[in-house]
């Protein structure tokens, strides 16, 4: 059952960073557009 418990925990872990790449990577592309956009205007 051990073995059992620790993949599942290594699957959520996983699945997390995932997200948090997903997300920061979002978050990049987003500054990059708003950076872009700012030095446009100005």
């Amino acid at each position: 059952m051990a073995s059992v418990t620790s993949s599942c925990r290594f699957l959520v872990f996983a699945v997390c960073l995932a997200a948090m790449r997903v997300f920061f990577d979002q978050c990049a592309i987003w500054r990059q557009l708003y950076f872009v956009r700012d030095i446009r205007m100005s």
